[in-house]
């Protein structure tokens, strides 16, 4: 058993200064002299390294739809963005206050249009529309997709008129 209170133990040399110890039990050595977590914090890096992709991919994708789906002219009124949370994604559709007039608003209120849940173990997403309860249900006339367009491009067509009324 290696007591860590001390802090990491130097490795054993020889006298020219070489490595006593086969390669082997040093990275072992390395790795248990780095602590309890070191491992959790590499699986950390790594899971934090895709979850930016997945989030650059949606950024990408739902931001380009939000700019197309809204002209220039009406954005003072009217503004789609979307909500990250976890592997949660919702489309949410943005009013001014009624008494704000200005050009400017300042205080503006978000109306959930859809939402897109990525499932990791099926590395796929699924989407969910809202009801008057503001409960979400899944939207069964298009299977999960590994692609993110596919279920954007479904709320853009809307064929049931659930998500733009």
């Amino acid at each position: 058993a290696c007591d860590l209170r001390d802090g990491p133990k130097p490795l054993p040399r020889a006298a020219d200064g070489r490595k006593t110890m086969p390669a082997h039990e040093i990275k072992l050595r390395r790795r248990h002299d780095a602590g309890p977590h070191a491992h959790d914090e590499m699986r950390f890096r790594a899971l934090r390294g895709r979850f930016n992709r997945k989030r650059r991919i949606v950024e990408r994708t739902l931001g380009a739809f939000c700019e197309k789906r809204v002209p220039s002219s009406v954005r003072n009124a009217v503004r789609l963005t979307h909500k990250i949370r976890g592997a949660i994604v919702t489309l949410v559709e943005e009013r001014p206050d009624w008494r704000d007039h200005s050009a400017q608003p300042t205080e503006w209120f978000g109306h959930p249009i859809a939402q897109f849940r990525f499932d990791a173990a099926k590395k796929t997403w699924q989407l969910f529309f809202r009801d008057r309860n503001r409960r979400w249900h899944a939207y069964t006339l298009v299977e999960p997709s590994a692609s993110l367009e596919t279920l954007v491009a479904e709320v853009d067509r809307d064929p049931t008129m659930i998500f733009w009324g």
